[in-house]
């Protein structure tokens, strides 16, 4: 229960935002059944907080998040599983805490991450009803919003998230090719009023394989596989 409040914390504190004074008046509005000005101060709300142009750091040559470690699939499978236990601490593992942070205020926060097989399905039974993904592991992040390496607007990084899939393949007995794959990746483009306050806008965005090597990585170091090569970022980070 004590990991799970943590984890509810994080992801709230990952898309608090300013704006209350307009939340109020947005709210007095509702309550006052003046439709026409809410919906007024959420346009100009929405209108004053969109982030734009987003641009893309220059990406030529980028990572390829896939590898082939020596070890059974269904060993490995429960492996990951274990590996993302919150009680075991990934967050603090060095390969995904340089990529999967952000601030509030000046004070910096990991993103949780929760996996899930076929067979302890909660948030995933939609991935999971799909065909040939018996073997994949979702990681899910509840949306949390972290600072992308790739993404930016005014010179200044913008927030990214996205679900992932480590998707298994049997090599032999004792051999299994594990990818890593982005599900969903979205920008966040903006800020919105809603009922419960000020919230994120999100924009379709493209996988990065920022955070799908870093996974990657982060696997290998706790299997002390040593053999993938460094993480590549844009030119400009």
């Amino acid at each position: 229960m004590k990991n799970l409040t943590a984890l509810l914390i994080t992801i709230l504190i990952s898309q608090i935002s300013l704006g209350q004074d307009d939340y109020e008046k947005y709210i007095q509005a509702i309550l006052k059944g003046d439709a026409v000005l809410a919906a007024q101060i959420e346009r100009n709300y929405a209108y004053e907080n969109k982030i734009e142009p987003i641009k893309e750091y220059p990406f030529p040559i980028k990572n390829i998040p896939e590898h082939v470690f020596k070890l059974n699939i269904n060993a490995l499978k429960d492996t990951l599983l274990t590996f993302f236990k919150m009680e075991n601490g990934p967050q603090e593992n060095k390969f995904l805490r340089e990529v999967f942070y952000f601030y509030y205020d000046t004070t910096e926060f990991a993103v949780y991450f929760s996996a899930e097989s076929n067979k302890d399905t909660i948030l995933s039974d939609e991935y999971f009803s799909q065909p040939n993904t018996s073997n994949d592991i979702y990681l899910h992040a509840y949306r949390a919003t972290w600072i992308s390496n790739f993404y930016y607007s005014d010179g200044r990084p913008i927030k990214y998230t996205a679900d992932f899939v480590f998707k298994l393949t049997k090599i032999d007995e004792n051999s299994t090719d594990v990818k890593v794959v982005a599900i969903s990746p979205e920008i966040v483009s903006g800020m919105g009023l809603g009922v419960h306050g000020p919230m994120n806008i999100y924009t379709k965005a493209h996988p990065t394989t920022i955070e799908e090597y870093s996974l990657l990585l982060f696997v290998a170091d706790n299997l002390d596989d040593t053999s993938l090569l460094p993480l590549k970022l844009p030119s400009s980070q």
